[in-house]
């Protein structure tokens, strides 16, 4: 086909002006869009994006109510991760998300907006509750989405992923256990947004059913609202028995709520299961514990400085779990995974990580 020279010179223009008009189309759209069919939309999306366009994070944010953006994940961060959104770090993380999820099988990609997190349980009693069961925790779609950011994460940092041992010195080695953890906090918020926003939701109705914001107990404010505090740290977590077989018993010191959130089916696994014992009947020192093996996509969401928890031993097969420690301060910046309070504090006041990290 012949291009006459006058119109070659005009292709430029003509192409701006038909994309300009596209992209402009897409956002009438979206803004004409009803709030519950934006909602919907964004829900379905867990990257806050999709193929039209008629999504992005800004309205997703502003449609759900999303508030633990209003941290800049890519300031003060450590080197390898600076540069913000035109990094190369930062464009070789969407286009490994974007290659996942055309890779996707189709049943995860659902055309219905996902159930809403739902509590089911209460214990150890439903007067003081310190634990909450949460039905739909995440979907299919939110969980693939996860394992897709985890996978990113490890493939182009893979000094996020530590073999992490909880014994310390003069501890049983064996006794204490650990887990296989990948540090994925900031990525979730960053790059898998309505994952990150579901789990807030998660832990807020925990927080609502179990009346948490009713207990006073010293300084330890257990009534703020989960959404409008840090996520200390977000963290894939697998054991087996040729690795990470247990995990001691102990507290999140410093966390005020943690999520666990399975991402394997029970029967994938034997033994695995995870165990409180309620400081209401004597805490670690006495023998009495609560027993649980959630369904795959139900989460447990308690107060994890108070309660004495662990992970029994597992002997077949492989647990892979979401866990997600919420604490009073702000979320972290991307790479500095999951602080100690002196180390945050230390940040507040220089702006600097050097010389904190335990």
């Amino acid at each position: 086909m012949m291009v006459k020279p006058k119109l070659l010179s005009l292709l430029p223009f003509l192409v701006a002006t038909a994309r300009a008009s596209s992209a402009q189309g897409r956002e009438e759209f979206a803004s004409a869009l009803p709030q519950e069919e934006l909602q919907s939309l964004c829900r379905r999306h867990p990257t806050w994006n999709n193929s039209d366009g008629t999504i992005d994070h800004e309205r997703c944010k502003d449609a759900l109510g999303f508030e633990l953006f209003e941290k800049d994940f890519l300031s003060n961060n450590p080197p390898e991760f600076r540069g913000g959104r035109k990094a190369p770090w930062f464009q070789n993380m969407e286009n490994c998300m974007t290659e996942k999820s055309k890779n996707r099988p189709r049943e995860f990609q659902s055309e219905t907006t996902p159930a809403e997190p739902t509590v089911s349980a209460l214990y150890p009693d439903k007067h003081s509750p310190t634990l909450a069961v949460v039905d739909f925790a995440l979907s299919d779609e939110e969980a693939a989405t996860f394992q897709d950011l985890r996978d990113c994460v490890k493939h182009n940092h893979p000094r996020q992923f530590v073999r992490r041992s909880f014994a310390g010195p003069g501890d049983d080695f064996e006794q204490e256990g650990g887990n296989d953890a990948t540090f994925v906090g900031g990525f979730v918020q960053l790059f898998a947004p309505g994952v990150a926003a579901k789990l807030c939701e998660t832990a807020r109705v925990a927080w609502k059913k179990s009346e948490w914001f009713k207990i006073e107990d010293g300084d330890v404010p257990f009534q703020f609202d989960p959404c409008k505090m840090g996520m200390r740290t977000t963290e894939y977590l697998s054991y087996d028995p040729s690795g990470w077989s247990a995990l001691g018993g102990h507290t999140d010191i410093g966390t005020m709520y943690t999520i666990l959130l399975l991402l394997s089916d029970p029967s994938e696994y034997k033994g695995g299961e995870f165990f409180m014992k309620p400081w209401d009947w004597g805490g670690g020192e006495q023998h009495l514990k609560l027993v649980f093996k959630p369904k795959r996509l139900q989460a447990l969401v308690f107060l994890s400085d108070l309660e004495y928890h662990g992970v029994q031993r597992i002997t077949e097969g492989t647990r892979r779990a979401l866990a997600v420690e919420i604490w009073p301060y702000a979320n972290p910046p991307l790479g500095v995974n999951r602080p100690q309070t002196f180390e945050f504090e230390h940040y507040l006041d220089t702006g600097s990580w050097e010389g904190t990290q335990s």
